[in-house]
């Protein structure tokens, strides 16, 4: 189902499959649902709720292209699962399109190579996003935002079961990360950002790696009344920058819990 022209649709209430080559293959084609898209210079806006979406084999919602926009609520979405042929992304905002991306139930998103990751929900040079209450698991990434506008927001989403991360911030500033828990993910949460991303009352519990994780690049990060448990092969808290905050990190760390950290100190 493809949105052009500057046209708007309401989808809803569809059982929308199969979209996908035969056999299914690692071509990057196969949307099931397409709103906008840069490369073709077209544009769209849509209602897109209470459908449901599945074998898929590029992306199941993407909304595209600056002037594009769309509501994308109550909807199930699920990839094919573990496979070795493409990194599909369960949700897309991209290139300059809005979209409120709410109770949401996103998952098997997997592309078992592990040389790039599938995501629920992917944010890719996005204009002002609203994620929130949206259930996501056994994907690779839960919620990936790369290069993301100032004004998204990602708020009270559960996170599951990811191989990868539960959340990550990746090249964006001003992102406000508030409410949400990240469970028995790889890792919890990580921040590949430069500037001024906010982590706000997160939790993420039984990863294998690290629960909350800034990377050396990150800086002037928030992260408020999070908690992180049950880190197996990492830190429940973990900060690789350096800077004039606390511990000498980058990042500001404010009332967060852990029983591990690096470097100490950042989490109690």
């Amino acid at each position: 189902m493809f949105v052009e022209m500057g046209g708007s649709a309401v989808i809803e209430h569809n059982h929308i499959t199969h979209i996908r080559d035969n056999p299914f293959s690692g071509c990057q084609n196969g949307l099931a649902v397409l709103i906008g898209r840069q490369s073709m210079m077209q544009t769209g806006s849509g209602t897109v709720n209470n459908n449901r979406i599945g074998d898929f084999q590029k992306g199941g919602v993407v909304v595209d292209n600056t002037n594009s926009s769309a509501d994308i609520e109550n909807n199930l979405v699920q990839g094919v699962g573990p496979t070795i042929l493409i990194a599909a992304n369960g949700i897309q905002v991209s290139r300059g399109a809005t979209a409120q991306v709410k109770n949401n139930d996103v998952s098997g998103n997997v592309y078992t190579p592990g040389t790039v990751t599938s995501t629920g929900i992917l944010l890719f040079q996005s204009g002002a996003t609203d994620i929130e209450n949206d259930r996501l698991h056994a994907n690779d990434t839960a919620i990936y935002a790369f290069s993301s506008d100032s004004g998204t927001t990602v708020n009270n989403n559960g996170a599951v079961g990811s191989t990868f991360d539960g959340i990550t911030v990746d090249t964006s500033s001003g992102v406000g990360i508030h409410n949400n828990q990240s469970l028995s993910n790889d890792q919890g949460i990580g921040v590949y950002t430069t500037t001024s991303a906010m982590l706000d009352n997160n939790q993420a519990k039984d990863n294998r790696s690290n629960g909350f994780f800034a990377f050396s690049d990150a800086s002037s990060n928030t992260f408020q009344n999070d908690h992180a448990s049950g880190t197996v092969n990492g830190f429940d808290c973990r900060d690789d920058s350096a800077g004039a905050g606390k511990a000498g990190r980058a990042n500001f760390w404010l009332i967060d819990t852990g029983a591990t950290s690096l470097p100490p100190g950042i989490c109690h």
